[in-house]
């Protein structure tokens, strides 16, 4: 029975391009700030949707730049955090689009209420 042949090299192969050595530990890390900050941001500024729409437009802008820069850097293969990126950059694209939905409902709601007030008149 023949033995099964195993690598020579010191490192595991966990798909996708990314091998780990032995250890656990990759050989360099490289930052991935940019992404976190971009998730975070998006995620609060879909929260503050709920609660106070027309102030969620600022860390939507910000997330959306920031995953923009990190994802251009993951890219470069400078920083990781390819994924954090997409989700800041998605998670402020749909608050953006949250803030403008609830601006034209509020717009309607306004002029709707503007309109029966002068009816009644």
């Amino acid at each position: 029975m023949a033995s099964p042949e195993f690598p020579e090299s010191n490192e595991a192969s966990f798909g996708a391009g990314e091998s780990l050595p032995v250890g656990g530990q990759p050989d360099q890390q490289l930052p991935q700030g940019l992404a976190i900050t971009s998730m975070v941001l998006g995620i609060v500024s879909i929260v503050m949707s709920c609660c106070c729409w027309p102030f969620n437009l600022l860390p939507a802008i910000a997330a959306i730049i920031c995953g923009f820069m990190a994802k251009g850097k993951a890219d470069q293969g400078e920083a990781r955090g390819k994924g954090m990126a997409m989700a800041g950059i998605i998670c402020g694209f749909v608050a953006v689009a949250l803030a403008v939905l609830v601006l034209i409902l509020y717009l309607v709601g306004v002029n709707v209420n503007f309109m029966q007030n002068m009816q009644a008149t």
